[in-house]
């Protein structure tokens, strides 16, 4: 099973079009990186104030529109170095697709790897979205 968290600062809330577009254009990219089933992914989408959430000391929405954390949550050892990089980059691509193409630098896509015995444990590869647009 795939799960897939992205929290959102954003100054303007999201419309329910754009989180329709988020989640499924979070199901399709991921589960053609992961090659996995699209039956088996979970994704949820969380809206966070843009007061709440501070960049150098400062609320968000101080010194941009929008900020996205990404978490995806796998099993250990299902998912290849080239998987994650590629699920990296189409997450980048989703969320330039349903946001226009710009959040804030410290936005972040991280890959969780589960234990698969272990529901409290795990391993992370993550990248801000500068490495990302370096690696896409």
């Amino acid at each position: 099973m795939l799960n897939i968290n992205i929290r959102i600062a954003d100054r303007y809330p999201l419309g329910d079009d754009d989180v329709r577009r988020l989640m499924s254009g979070t199901t399709l990219a991921l589960t053609e990186a992961f090659a996995i089933d699209p039956e088996t992914t979970v994704v949820r989408v969380e809206e966070a104030d843009s007061g709440l959430w501070a960049v150098g000391g400062q609320p968000i929405g101080a010194v941009s529109n929008r900020a996205t954390q990404i978490d995806i949550f796998l099993t250990k050892g299902s998912a290849s170095p080239k998987q994650m990089k590629a699920a990296m980059a189409a997450m980048t691509d989703v969320v330039s697709t349903v946001f226009g193409g710009w959040v804030h630098d410290a936005s972040t896509i991280t890959i969780h790897e589960v234990a698969s015995n272990m529901r409290s444990s795990y391993g992370a590869m993550a990248a801000s979205s500068s490495d990302i647009k370096a690696v896409a």
